[in-house]
């Protein structure tokens, strides 16, 4: 699974084929409908997320500061000062690792920082939390990743691994109060979890250990809780939900694919109903499909899923400074061109996508927010991007 013995001696990366070429190979390129930049110092853009309306999103950055836009087709895409999240003095040993809005409610956002814990805010009122979450266990273990789910009852946290031992901790959000910790699931740092997008109980979190887990948080202990385990014998960077409808296997929703993105930029996707993978696709084979020559520049961001079920993967090259940003479709067990993104200035680190439009929005190491695709703000004349002069260098490892 490993890629480590594609990478190629230091070169110059560049694309395998001509302008023409890549104008039909990714049809129509994808430009900037508008973007900001969160600050003039070096801030990488690390987590994003959108609230259920798409009517805000939150950015947080490696300052470990939080900030909230707006993206009203009326107004354009503004940052909304007031409502930057700083009432918290996050410091290098409190280093945010993850921001959630509410699935239901559009006024609550989740930040988690490491040092073990996860606030909540409520946006109509001062940027001051009116729930905090922790972990009491006296072994307290820095926490990696979290999410709620589809209801916003219970409010889920993977943690760092200690002694051989990694927790996923439940909480019950109303009552502020443990639900339960599965403490023999995984053996490595949790990097990934993910509530299903609409079963309140079916819980995924991946692992360093190479495990993706699927859980029903109904049942009454961990080991009945435990519905399947799938290997990818990788660490796990990313994992995704996915409807199985997208491989046409009937007219109907019948279950549900999980996708996965490994620490050495390779994709698989497994069938969570059949616990099995059913497709992989190793770095050196995405880094032609992107038309790139570098393996070891190439690297993979995110799936998405669009409003026909299909799935996305977002890659690109983080050569000069990260220019090329490109997209394919899983079509048939097997990757097609999608899209390719015309003036992209940062290697990307984040991104959310709404399907309803193919609105996709990014952030990375530039510390800017881009917003693509068709999405016309009314009344907003150019781009707002505040001018930033900074020093690219030339990477040959990936950004994470």
């Amino acid at each position: 699974m490993s890629s480590s013995d594609e990478d190629q001696p230091n070169e110059i990366d560049c694309d395998t084929c001509n302008t023409s070429e890549l104008s039909k190979l990714f049809g129509e390129s994808l430009r900037i409908t508008s973007e900001e930049a969160i600050s003039l110092q070096k801030d990488y853009v690390l987590y994003l997320d959108n609230s259920r309306d798409f009517g805000r999103i939150a950015a947080s950055t490696s300052s470990n500061s939080v900030h909230l836009f707006d993206l009203n087709s009326d107004k354009g895409f503004t940052q909304i000062q007031r409502c930057d999240i700083d009432s918290i003095n996050y410091t290098e040993d409190q280093t945010i690792c993850g921001i959630r809005f509410g699935k239901e409610d559009v006024n609550t956002l989740l930040v988690a920082a490491a040092h073990g814990k996860v606030y909540r805010y409520d946006l109509r009122s001062k940027p001051m939390p009116v729930q905090t979450f922790e972990n009491v266990d006296a072994n307290q273990k820095p926490f990696m990743c979290f999410d709620v789910n589809a209801d916003d009852s219970v409010l889920s946290i993977g943690t760092e691994q200690h002694e051989g031992e990694a927790n996923l901790l439940l909480f019950d959000v109303r009552k502020v109060s443990s639900l339960a910790v599965y403490s023999d699931s995984h053996r490595d740092d949790l990097t990934q979890i993910h509530f299903h997008p609409s079963k309140s109980n079916i819980l995924a979190s991946g692992s360093v250990d190479g495990l993706i887990n699927v859980f029903n948080i109904l049942e009454s202990n961990e080991d009945d809780a435990l519905e399947n385990s799938l290997n990818t014998e990788s660490s796990i960077q990313t994992i995704n939900w996915h409807p199985k409808v997208i491989m046409q296997i009937d007219d109907e929703v019948a279950g549900d694919f999980i996708s996965c993105i490994t620490h050495t930029n390779d994709f698989q996707l497994f069938d969570v109903d059949e616990c099995e993978q059913i497709f992989e696709c190793e770095r050196k084979k995405i880094t032609k499909l992107i038309k790139r020559s570098s393996v070891s520049d190439c690297y993979l961001i995110n799936c998405h899923t669009t409003a026909f079920g299909d799935i996305i993967l977002l890659a690109g090259s983080n050569f000069n400074g990260g220019e090329c940003l490109r997209s394919l479709t899983l079509h048939e067990k097997s990757f097609k061109p999608r899209n390719n993104f015309t003036d992209n200035k940062q290697i990307i680190r984040c991104s959310v996508f709404n399907p309803k439009d193919n609105t996709l929005i990014t952030g990375g190491e530039g510390g800017i927010v881009t917003v693509w695709g068709d999405w016309q703000p009314k009344n907003i004349d150019t781009h707002k991007l505040k001018e930033k002069v900074t020093t690219k260098k030339n990477r040959k490892s990936t950004p994470y």
